[in-house]
């Protein structure tokens, strides 16, 4: 890149971040002084401390004071994969990867945990007349500490005398994320000129952030689905906040914004058709309080409200959702218990606790006009989708089920492959029958075995279980007068996965596992009759999860819960050996197992209590 067109950037830069972030349509640079470059666009990784840089393994010793910091890019060509560590500094302009005259700028990353920096963009593509402009895509910047000025995922700017609604390239899928630090004037999560800003996501959990905070902006494209969270305890009460600007205009189409904690307190909102309230316990405060001018909700679709399943608020609570004591508008909607099927009606009705229940929820604007509050109603039946957490239960007995299934064989081999009748007149199990164990010292017995389950739950409905069982046992013969035991105290291990599927296509899986101890023993008599029977007890574990549930919204979310519970489990098996002549024994029996696996209490991870 020529020198020439390194300052145009670098003065589009230092110009737009002291105005304010809604009428930004400027670029970024890319050199260092003292220069931090690669000379390649892409795969490059970068560490820039107060004290010098390093590119690769090289490094340089420096005052701290930086021109620009550059991952990589160039004419013609993408820049992708660049990496970039900023640890301390003062830096006029960071960028991750660049490129110009048709090139796309995609997956490159920087992440920030010191310095002083005046701009910070993940990608940047540049729109020069007489060339093509590539997508800029799939960039994050993440912050946890320093002090930026401004922010940018990834953008598209263009050069004096060139036509920016010309430059048709596309800003999508980039990300940046505040955890600590501090943010002076403005966020952007892509930034476009005649091009689209779509399903860009901004993530403010920490730090202090002013300015104007903006989904995704254009200046004649489409501005949609793009998403702003805020959780955790940050500062944002000097922030703005819009899903999507076309020109100077809030553009709410498919913009969501996300708040996750009470007591948010910010400038204002604009440019959003979902709000979705995902709190934790109730506090005094409203979730999220505005404070310079009204708020209009004209253009708002869905309000959703999702506490967490082991919230405090339940049927009967009234919590206030939103306020702002400079008035809010509806522009002439109302709220409703249907979905929005009319230009006057937007959706409320319903608060999901956790994962579980759907709460009736009525919502209302207050008589003074200054805040909307939601009054819990009752709950339905559990989520069809929860039932596969109840199902994923069974795993665990077809585990040891499987387990039992191995015991019995083990102790069968243990005993001899073979029925027949010995020198005393005792039908034996014994692997030479004529020796009928003539010294009945302890012997060692064991097994393992590996196996598939598949159990019908009803409906449709299945748990499929594959499990590893081991068994130790320590065996002694006793002989009495006209009959012998054989006894053994066993040890016992199971190991299995699971998927829990609902007809719906809901699907639960897992691990599960148990480990049993007890007895086995058969009593075998002269005119073949023999008892077998074990007790076993122990205790099984399940590790769930299933990323089909759905929060208030409607939008998936994971949920993972763990399990331990006492289990019992044995068998009986009466049978006779009759000898049919030299070469044939009939063997005939029948068992009856028994397994019970006791309750437990757990929480999912979305706090509903189960």
């Amino acid at each position: 890149m020529k020198a020439s067109q390194r300052k145009n950037i670098k003065r589009l830069l230092l110009a737009t971040v002291a105005a304010t972030a809604i009428t930004y349509n400027g670029g970024g640079v890319t050199y260092a002084y003292p220069e931090v470059t690669t000379g390649t666009a892409s795969s490059n990784n970068i560490e820039v401390t107060e004290d010098g840089y390093t590119i690769g393994k090289t490094t340089t010793s420096t005052s701290g004071n930086y021109d620009f910091v550059y991952g990589g890019g160039g004419n013609g060509i993408n820049s992708s994969g660049n990496n970039l560590n900023i640890s301390g500094g003062t830096i006029d302009a960071i960028i991750g990867g660049m490129a110009t005259r048709g090139g796309s700028v995609h997956h490159n990353n920087i992440f920030i945990s010191g310095g002083t920096i005046t701009g910070v963009i993940g990608g940047l593509a540049v729109w020069q007349s007489g060339w093509n402009v590539g997508d800029v895509h799939d960039n994050t910047v993440e912050i946890t500490d320093g002090t930026v000025i401004y922010v940018s995922g990834g953008e598209i700017a263009y050069f004096e005398g060139a036509d920016p609604s010309s430059a048709l390239g596309n800003v999508y899928n980039n990300t940046v994320k505040i955890s600590g630090g501090t943010v002076e004037n403005g966020i952007v999560g892509g930034s476009a000129l005649g091009g689209n800003a779509n399903s860009n996501t901004i993530d403010i959990s920490g730090g202090t952030v002013s300015g104007n905070v903006i989904g995704g902006q254009t200046q004649s494209g489409e501005a949609t689905g793009n998403s702003i969270t805020i959780s955790g305890n940050p500062d944002v009460s000097g922030a703005t906040f819009y899903g999507g600007l076309i020109g100077s205009t809030p553009s709410a189409t498919d913009n969501t914004l996300n708040i996750k904690n009470w007591g948010i307190t910010a400038q204002n909102i604009y440019g959003f058709d979902t709000l979705n309230f995902n709190l934790p316990y109730q506090t005094a405060s409203a979730a999220l309080i505005l404070t310079n001018g009204s708020t209009d909700l004209s253009d708002l679709k869905t309000f959703n409200v999702n506490v967490r399943g082991d919230s405090n608020i339940g049927t009967g609570s009234n919590f206030t959702i939103l306020q702002n004591d400079n008035g809010i508008s509806l522009g002439g909607k109302t709220f409703s218990d249907a979905a929005a099927d009319s230009s006057n009606i937007f959706y409320s009705g319903k608060m999901t606790s956790g994962v579980t229940f759907d709460y009736d929820l009525g919502l209302s604007l207050s008589s003074d006009g200054k805040s909307i509050s939601g009054t819990v109603g009752g709950h339905g039946e559990p989520k069809e989708e929860t039932e596969t957490a109840d199902k994923a239960q069974i795993a665990n007995v077809m585990t040891i089920n499987k387990g039992t299934d191995n015991l019995i064989t083990s102790f069968d081999d243990y005993l001899g492959g073979s029925i027949a009748e010995d020198d005393d007149g005792y039908f034996d199990r014994a692997q030479k029958p004529e020796e009928v164990r003539e010294i009945y010292g302890f012997e060692i017995f064991a097994n393992m075995s590996y196996g598939h389950l598949r159990t019908g739950t009803g409906n449709g409905g299945r748990v499929k279980t594959e499990s590893s069982n081991f068994d130790l046992g320590l065996a002694r013969t006793y002989e009495g007068p006209r009959n012998r035991w054989t006894v053994a105290p066993v040890v016992e291990y199971g190991k299995g996965n699971y998927d829990a599927l609902l007809s719906t296509g809901v699907k639960g899986y897992g691990d599960t596992r148990y480990t049993a101890g007890g007895l086995i023993a058969r009593n075998v008599n002269s005119s073949g009759y023999y008892m077998e029977m074990s007790a076993r007890f122990g205790r099984s574990k399940n590790d769930f999860a299933s990323d089909d549930f759905k929060d208030a919204g409607g939008n998936l979310i994971r949920a993972t819960y763990h399990t331990s519970a006492p289990v019992f489990a044995g068998h009986l098996r009466l049978g006779q050996a009759k000898i049919l002549n030299k070469s044939n024994l009939l063997d005939i029996y029948g068992i009856y197992s028994y397994t019970r696996q006791g309750g437990s209490d757990t929480t999912l991870s979305t706090g509903d209590p189960y």
